[in-house]
C-alpha cells in the first residue's frame, strides 16, 4: 500500500468519524427529549394515582339558586382550586358561574391550596328544576367523584 492509499484510507476513517459524531449527537438530544417526556408522563401518573376525593354534602338553595357541593381531598397530592372542574347533568359549569374556597378550619398547610384532608367548597350560581341531578367534581389529574341529589 502506497502513500495514496494511507491518505485514502485517513480521509475515510476520518469521514466515517464525523458522520458519527453527528449521528451520536443528534440521537442524543432525541433521547434527552423523550427522557424528559416520559419523566413529565411518570410524574403526571405518579400524581393521579395519589389523588383521590369524595364528594360529602351538596345543598341546594333555591331562594338564591345556588348550590353548594363539599368536596373533601382524600388522596395525598396537593391540588390547585383553579383547576378543579365541576359538571351538573353533564353540563360543564365555566368558571366564572361557580367559586371554589377551601374551608377556613381545614385550611392549615398551604392557604388557598386544596391539601389532603382538607375540605373545599364549590359555590355554583345556577337555576336548577325539581328532581334528580348529578353533580361531577374533576381534579387537575382527571380524578373524580360523582353524586346525585334531589331538589
Amino acid at each position: 500500500m502506497g502513500f495514496d492509499g494511507v491518505i485514502s484510507s485517513l480521509i475515510i476513517f476520518i469521514a466515517v468519524v464525523s458522520i458519527t459524531v453527528v449521528v451520536v449527537t443528534s440521537f442524543k438530544a432525541i433521547a434527552d427529549e423523550s427522557l424528559s417526556s416520559i419523566e413529565t408522563r411518570s410524574n403526571q401518573y405518579n400524581y393521579k394515582l395519589k389523588t383521590e376525593i369524595e364528594i360529602t354534602s351538596i345543598k341546594y338553595n333555591s331562594s338564591k339558586n345556588q348550590l353548594y357541593v363539599f368536596v373533601h381531598n382524600i388522596g395525598k397530592t396537593k391540588l390547585k382550586t383553579d383547576y378543579i372542574d365541576i359538571y351538573i347533568d353533564g353540563l360543564f359549569i365555566s368558571r366564572d358561574l361557580r367559586k371554589v374556597n377551601v374551608i377556613p378550619s381545614t385550611d392549615l398547610e398551604n392557604p388557598g391550596l386544596f391539601d389532603p384532608n382538607e375540605v373545599i367548597n364549590i359555590t355554583v350560581n345556577k337555576t336548577l328544576s325539581s328532581g334528580e341531578h348529578k353533580v361531577k367534581v374533576v381534579t387537575q389529574y382527571g380524578e373524580y367523584d360523582e353524586d346525585i341529589f334531589s331538589v
